[in-house]
């Protein structure tokens, strides 16, 4: 007879088997993206990181529309919210290409400010915007192709951003 365990009010908690939580640290950090979904029903985007200074993992969720709206799919009129997942784009694909599909950013890794916010007694990690990486850290640590930093010197990298910026139609 295998374990059946059903959902319950503590199922979503991340802890490792050991039962050691690791909290997160505020500051500069690099972050792998281990997991990212998007909740059309309520205009969630969720991203779930790894910091690779301690290996705390937490989750960042982002409301597009505003609270309490009841329409579906909900109005999409949370631009802050928004234009922090359009920065995780960019910092990916050394571009703006808006709102990244959660699929595509799964394995990435980036560069954050976590800070800690104190709601309800809880401390929390927020995130406002994200940034690109070197390519050492890329090369090291991501599990999929991104954007990263062009080292000074580094003429092909140097190139490949002239031409990106080159293929964009003028206005």
């Amino acid at each position: 007879m295998a374990f059946n365990n059903s959902k319950w009010a503590l199922s979503n908690i991340h802890v490792t088997a050991s039962g050691e939580y690791i909290p997160p640290e505020a500051g500069l950090q690099y972050l792998k993206i281990t997991g990212a979904s998007y909740d059309e029903a309520n205009a969630r985007y969720k991203v779930e990181l790894m910091s690779l200074a301690n290996n705390a993992e937490f989750t960042q969720m982002y409301f597009f529309s505003a609270k309490g709206d009841e329409s579906f799919p909900p109005k999409l009129t949370n631009t802050k919210q928004m234009g922090i997942v359009a920065s995780l784009g960019v910092a990916l694909a050394g571009e703006n290409i808006s709102i990244p599909n959660p699929d595509s950013v799964v394995g990435g890794v980036v560069l954050a400010d976590v800070k800690l916010d104190e709601y309800n007694g809880k401390v929390r990690p927020k995130i406002w915007k994200y940034e690109s990486v070197p390519k050492d850290i890329v090369d090291s640590f991501a599990d999929i192709e991104q954007y990263y930093v062009p080292e000074e010197g580094d003429e092909a990298a140097e190139d490949a951003v002239e031409e990106t910026a080159e293929e964009e139609p003028a206005e």
